[in-house]
């Protein structure tokens, strides 16, 4: 592999691997924070999922994963 290749490959490779987060603020709701960072309220399962939440209750500054779309 040519070192060009071998560069844009780990680029790739460290966009993929990067987190995205979200603290929660007054008003942000499970469902809220899906449909901002994935687009459905519907994956508001897989928030919870990624945070080990039981509930829908969020307190605020609380630090969420979101998982990757």
């Amino acid at each position: 592999m040519n070192e060009k290749k071998k560069a844009e490959s780990k680029v790739a490779e460290e966009k993929t691997e990067k987190v995205i987060t979200h603290t929660v603020v007054k008003g942000d709701t499970v469902y809220s924070i899906a449909q901002k960072y994935l687009g459905k309220t519907s994956r508001a399962s897989e928030i919870r999922r990624a945070n080990n939440l039981v509930t829908d209750i969020l307190r605020i500054g609380k630090m969420l994963v979101i998982p990757k779309k």
